[in-house]
C-alpha cells in the first residue's frame, strides 16, 4: 500500500511507501541527520547492517515509512527526504494497542511540504490496519522547539506524568549469575 502522490503548494510531489531492505543506506543517512540535528552524533551508533538485521531480518523489530521527492515538478527526482521508524505499542493503562513513533525526519530543505504529517498519517494508518492502533506515541528532545512545535499542530500535547528513563548496556543486568543472586532486601 503507497499513499498517493502529495502535491504541497510549491508544485513538487513526494509519495510515502513502506521501506525495504535496499533502503537501508538512506534509512541511516536520515536517521544520522537527526542525531546530527539534536546535536547527539556520539552516541549513533546504528549502521546499514544493524537497520536490515534488526528492520528487515526475520523477525523485523520495527516498521519503516519512507517519503520518496517525485521531481513531478519538472526536476529529476531526488529519492528519500524523509522516513519515519515506528513500531507497535501497547498502553497497559488504556487497555489498547498503539504506535510508537522511533523517529520522524524530514530532510530540512524538503520541511514545509506536508511530508512529515503524511509519514504521521501513514504510520497511524498501517498501525491501526495491522494493530488496531488508538493511538501515537513518541517522545520528543525538549531543546528541538521546532519538532515541539510541529507535533502540538498535528495534535499531539505532553503528558506531564511520565519521564522518560533508558539504561543503556544489559550485559550487567542479564549475566547468568546475577539472575539467581538474591538481593539485599530479600526479594
Amino acid at each position: 500500500m503507497t499513499t498517493e502522490p502529495a502535491s504541497p503548494p510549491d508544485g513538487s510531489s513526494f509519495t510515502v511507501r513502506p521501506g525495504r531492505v535496499d533502503d537501508v543506506e538512506d534509512l541511516c543517512r536520515l536517521v544520522g541527520l537527526l542525531a546530527a540535528h539534536l546535536g547527539d552524533q556520539a552516541t549513533f551508533r546504528s549502521t546499514p547492517e544493524s537497520f536490515a538485521r534488526y528492520g528487515f531480518g526475520t523477525r523485523p523489530m520495527f516498521q519503516t515509512l519512507l517519503a520518496i521527492d517525485d521531481g513531478a515538478d519538472g526536476s529529476a527526482a531526488i529519492g528519500a527526504v524523509g522516513a519515519c521508524v515506528y513500531l507497535a505499542d501497547f498502553s497497559t493503562w488504556l487497555g489498547r494497542p498503539g504506535v510508537y513513533i522511533l523517529d520522524l525526519i524530514v530532510e530540512s530543505t524538503h520541511r514545509g511540504r506536508g511530508i512529515g504529517s503524511a509519514l504521521l498519517t501513514e504510520a497511524a494508518r498501517r498501525g491501526r490496519a495491522r494493530w488496531d492502533a488508538d493511538y501515537l506515541i513518541l517522545a520528543v528532545d525538549r531543546a528541538d522547539h521546532d519538532a515541539l512545535r510541529f507535533y502540538r499542530r498535528e495534535g499531539f500535547e505532553a503528558d506531564d506524568h511520565r519521564c522518560v528513563l533508558i539504561r543503556r548496556g544489559l550485559d550487567d543486568l542479564v549475566d547468568e549469575r546475577r539472575a539467581h543472586r538474591p538481593r539485599a532486601d530479600g526479594r
